[in-house]
């Protein structure tokens, strides 16, 4: 992005270098991937683009000192379709449900490395989840029955629209 000129992609490497607000009032309208990789990328931020970026498609997260305070922000996202929040040290069960209940939209979802993420959780994103196509789920706290006893199963063996294949990302 050229400071003097407007953002000619639509993607944006966030680097959270105190500048969010003014660098997502000047993206806003073409704005829909967020690869944030910062520890300086918090809560404030993602409140600033869940509000001002409603296009976003894809957010990522790993590596930013954001929690389920602002990540529920982003149930305002319509649009979104993959949500990265692996390591998210402070995510907690319901702020995920919330997210997968609220963006219908979603069909990629990686909770990677988030030792919170229980088997209620699963269940609650196997119901809710009608297009999550991928799930990522290494390093969680479920169990077998949090794969097998819940619904998850089938819910990651619908299969994908035009495909003809069944999708499970594990």
């Amino acid at each position: 992005m050229d400071s003097n000129g407007p953002l000619e992609e639509e993607t944006l490497m966030m680097q959270g270098k105190g500048r969010d607000l003014a660098v997502v009032k000047a993206c806003s309208a073409v704005l829909t991937h967020l690869p944030a990789g910062s520890p300086q990328v918090t809560d404030q931020s993602v409140k600033a683009f869940a509000e001002h970026c409603p296009e976003l498609q894809y957010v990522g997260f790993m590596g930013c000192s954001v929690t389920s305070k602002g990540v529920i922000h982003l149930t305002k996202l319509r649009n979104l379709s993959s949500l990265d929040l692996r390591h998210i040290t402070e995510l907690d069960n319901e702020t995920v449900m919330e997210i997968v209940k609220r963006c219908k939209n979603l069909s990629s979802l990686n909770l990677c490395l988030n030792w919170i993420i229980n088997d209620r959780c699963v269940e609650v994103i196997a119901k809710e989840g009608q297009n999550l196509k991928e799930l990522y789920l290494v390093s969680c706290k479920i169990t077998d029955y949090g794969v097998s006893g819940s619904s998850i199963l089938s819910a990651v063996q619908r299969p994908c629209p035009g495909a003809g294949l069944y999708s499970a990302v594990m």
